[in-house]
């Protein structure tokens, strides 16, 4: 259970309490659910105040009202239509939305913070009143649903800071795709109050940068500006990416096997890469040396967030699937040609990173390889399992069978495991070994195995000979 100060790291204020006072008046209550559900949802706003202004005695005596409610699912229902309330309600003190103080004024970001601050809230008391378990298993998951209204609000919220001109008038066509009136007030205040339906913003944001990119224009300020809306979307994924790792505990429990979230689209995984290629393959080209720096650094962060996507959800399908073993071997695809164009720059410290992260055994011994670094190779080998076939497979598809024998990547019984399989090498390791016996034996199977030219079997039971008479 989750505790008290909990709560004030999240930066609850005294606006929150006024807000939860509202929601008891504004939530529409239908007249068929009777006077018990109208009764439940009083009883948990009280308890939700109560929480919010740290009196404990009072939450626990009207909690233990709401406990003894034999129904679970009206307590389900209650949490969700105040997370909906919580997330599409008009701010507390906007004079743009009517019924405040002219002279306040508020700006979209702080609205946003005030939904964010009212819906952390409302989860920090599901959590610490134990009602998470049943929101987290509901037949809605709606607890799912409050994670994702946090992540949506984090995404309105940089996505309001930015300047980006692409990114403006993505915003006014969002407004258009979701046919929303802007006849009283802006398009960036009906769609930053559509928390639940940013992702569309994504996809006309897309729009636009594929125009920008077909008019193959290079004006300095046109590539600043398609670079800036790059960095946005990556800003938007590390936070949500971001408050998943501090909230891991709570996904854990509404992100069963199966279930998938708004990221998990391709719509949404090919767009991140799209951004990648953006600034890879045409801002890298046009920036200085500083500015190179940066889109290197937001690719990187861009390439990490997509892959997190995938591995995150590979981690909840059934390895039984057709559509699990479809999704790997897309991630893969996806995994090298994100990582290569690092690769083919130089950027080694990015391109192990990343490859090391996400388990690209084949690329890392290709880096290690380029870059000398047998110390780095051998500490990989020692670090993850089943690297080490890995690298000797590399070594063998490349060409390279004498590196194989003499990189010496892992301890030698593991060379001598992989080269059973591969007799043609295994003697001239075990020669090197001086397990003069055992290479005799080696090269006599494969001297009488030899159909083909006599020359060579000759050779074969020549070295046979010679390797008993070593052994003595």
């Amino acid at each position: 259970m989750l505790s008290k100060n909990c709560v004030v790291q999240l930066g609850l204020v005294k606006l929150l309490v006024k807000d939860v006072k509202a929601a008891v008046s504004n939530l529409n209550i239908s007249a068929s659910e009777g006077d018990e559900y109208k009764t439940v949802e009083k009883k948990f706003i009280g308890a939700f105040k109560c929480f919010i202004e740290f009196n404990e005695t009072q939450e626990q005596a009207t909690l233990q009202d709401i406990l003894g409610t034999d129904d679970v699912g009206m307590i389900s229902r209650v949490i969700s239509e105040t997370g909906e309330y919580l997330i599409s309600a008009t701010p507390a003190a906007d004079p743009r939305w009517g019924g405040s103080d002219a002279n306040l004024p508020v700006t979209l970001g702080l609205q946003i913070d005030e939904r964010i601050r009212r819906l952390k809230g409302l989860l920090q008391f599901v959590v610490a009143t134990g009602f998470y378990d049943n929101i987290a298993t509901s037949e809605n998951n709606i607890a799912l649903s409050l994670l994702q209204y946090v992540e949506k609000c984090l995404v309105a919220k940089i996505f309001c800071g930015s300047n980006c001109a692409l990114l403006r008038r993505a915003v006014n066509e969002s407004a258009v795709i979701l046919k929303l009136d802007t006849s009283q007030i802006s398009s960036e205040d009906v769609v930053f109050s559509n928390i639940k339906k940013m992702e569309v913003v994504y996809g006309a944001l897309a729009e636009g940068q594929n125009s920008v990119l077909s008019s193959k224009t290079e004006e300095e300020s046109v590539m600043q500006d398609l670079f800036s809306s790059v960095e946005t979307v990556q800003q938007t994924f590390d936070a949500v990416l971001s408050w998943r790792a501090q909230s891991h505990q709570l996904y854990e429990s509404a992100l069963k096997p199966g279930i998938l979230t708004w990221c998990d689209t391709d719509e949404i995984r090919t767009m991140i890469s799209a951004q990648v290629h953006i600034a890879m393959e045409t801002v890298l080209n046009e920036v200085d040396e500083d500015g190179r720096y940066q889109v290197l650094l937001v690719s990187a962060s861009l390439v990490e967030s997509v892959l997190k996507l995938y591995t995150d959800l590979l981690s909840r399908l059934s390895p039984a699937d057709d559509k699990t073993a479809n999704l790997q071997s897309e991630f893969e695809r996806r995994r090298n040609a994100l990582i290569q164009p690092f690769v083919e720059l130089k950027v080694y410290q990015i391109a192990f990173t990343l490859a090391e992260q996400f388990k690209h055994f084949t690329l890392l011994v290709q880096l290690c390889e380029d870059t000398k670094d047998m110390v780095k190779l051998r500490s990989l080998s020692a670090q993850h399992p089943g690297f080490a076939e890995v690298a000797y497979n590399w070594y063998l598809s490349q060409g390279k069978q004498s590196r194989l024998l003499t990189a010496n990547v892992a301890e030698p019984q593991q060379l001598t495991k992989f080269l059973t399989s591969q007799p043609h090498l295994k003697w001239i390791h075990q020669l090197g070994s001086k397990d003069y016996s055992t290479a005799g034996q080696t090269l006599a199977q494969l001297g009488e195995q030899e159909k083909e030219k006599l020359s060579r079997k000759k050779t074969l039971l020549s070295i046979s000979k010679l390797s008993f008479l070593a052994d003595g």
